[in-house]
């Protein structure tokens, strides 16, 4: 994978296969426990949703261009932008821009958990 990321920044991020592997490796040699609760969103703004155990209630979205605005979801450690079934942007705020939008495409609250529920486009 190589792909420009604009976090703080612009800036490209290149990951090899070796690099995964490897990783993978080490984690693996670890035999950590799996964890309960889907931690791949986790953060340090969002640790008290996942402390809490609440679900993840969707709401509405008002998307207008690139700005998407997500009203009235309770206990989201992150939204999804989904286009043909993959998950193409994430973020961890109610307010964003996305990188492209068409008619098709579906948001969702994402939940401590990993619950997805879709937010309605109005």
């Amino acid at each position: 994978m190589n792909v420009e990321i604009n976090d703080y920044g612009d800036g490209n991020l290149t990951v090899t296969q070796s690099m995964i592997d490897e990783v993978k490796a080490y984690i693996t040699g670890k035999a950590y426990a799996k964890p309960d609760d889907a931690m791949k969103y986790i953060t340090d703004s969002n640790l008290d949703l996942y402390k809490s155990g609440s679900s993840v209630v969707g709401g509405s979205a008002i998307v207008s261009g690139l700005s998407v605005t997500i009203l009235n979801t309770q206990n989201a450690v992150v939204y999804e932008q989904e286009r043909e079934g993959k998950v193409i942007f994430v973020s961890p705020r109610a307010n964003f821009k996305v990188h492209s939008a068409e008619a098709g495409d579906k948001f969702f609250a994402v939940g401590y958990d990993g619950q997805r529920r879709e937010v309605q486009v109005n």
